[in-house]
């Protein structure tokens, strides 16, 4: 009589906590670090070769302190009169009426005075200045004053293509460059594990639950470390301000059992 074989899951919490991360990529700002595994090194080297491998996120937290403006949006690059300015935008969480008068002030330092006004029904900004002008395509903060790309002014006004948008990142991306998903993104981060949403205000902790069981298909033959990276909406690095984040990944190990091996397989795991 045939050996019936069943399939077996085995299923390994990994709990990563930054503050024992074993290498820190991008220092305090703790959004590219990386873990050893030599634990998972041994699981993944058992001679029982697994049929297939799932791994996924089903729990994360973190300190939404995540500044609106920072190093990644925050500079704009213009010219007056054939001279060439910068303006560098102070990183941080803004109203409308501060976020106007941080740019007013950054723009008074280098000797223009701006007039900036919202249009009340649309929200899109204009720049008056007294003579023409133009802001520069390389500029980092065209996205959040609601510019497409480069523009010149016209009689001296430049207005801007879509509202201003200062509510910063709706979402962190986690992604790892050493576990190889299916997950697609048409943006960049193929190997992207979960998406998770920053529905909590500044400074009020992000308590993420995978509800909906999500599992990302695991091609890793091999597994000696895990590293994280964790993007915002622009794939930006994250910057966590040396304020330590958790997460906790399963991970399961499809395996065929045969009948004969069943009692074995058992009595390893209770010893384990």
């Amino acid at each position: 009589m045939a050996e019936t074989k069943q399939i077996i899951s085995q299923d390994i919490l990994i709990h990563l906590d930054s503050q024992y991360a074993s290498f820190y990529n991008n220092s305090n700002k703790l959004s590219d670090v990386e873990f050893k595994t030599p634990e998972l090194s041994k699981i993944f080297n058992n001679s029982n070769q697994p049929l297939y491998k799932e791994i996924s996120v089903i729990h994360a937290t973190f300190n939404n302190i995540l500044n609106a403006i920072n190093d990644s949006n925050n500079t704009l690059n213009y010219t007056i009169s054939g001279s060439n300015f910068t303006v560098i935008l102070s990183n941080g969480n803004y109203t409308f009426y501060d976020f106007v008068t941080e740019f007013k002030n950054k723009f008074l330092a280098n000797g223009h005075a701006f007039t900036i006004t919202q249009n009340i029904n649309t929200g899109i900004l204009s720049f008056t200045y007294t003579s023409n002008f133009s802001f520069h395509a390389n500029s980092k903060c065209l996205g959040i004053i609601g510019l497409k790309t480069g523009k010149s002014s016209i009689s001296n006004i430049l207005l801007c293509d879509y509202p201003m948008n200062i509510s910063g990142s709706s979402t962190l991306k986690i992604q790892s460059t050493n576990l190889f998903t299916d997950n697609i993104f048409p943006n960049g981060g193929v190997k992207v594990l979960s998406i998770i949403p920053l529905d909590v205000g500044t400074g009020f902790n992000i308590y993420y639950e995978n509800k909906s069981a999500i599992k990302n298909y695991l091609h890793n033959d091999q597994l000696d470390f895990i590293d994280i990276q964790i993007f915002d909406d622009n794939n930006q690095l994250v910057d966590f301000l040396g304020i330590h984040w958790q997460i906790t990944l399963k991970l399961s190990i499809y395996r065929y059992l045969n009948t004969s091996e069943k009692m074995d397989f058992f009595k390893r795991i209770q010893k384990n």
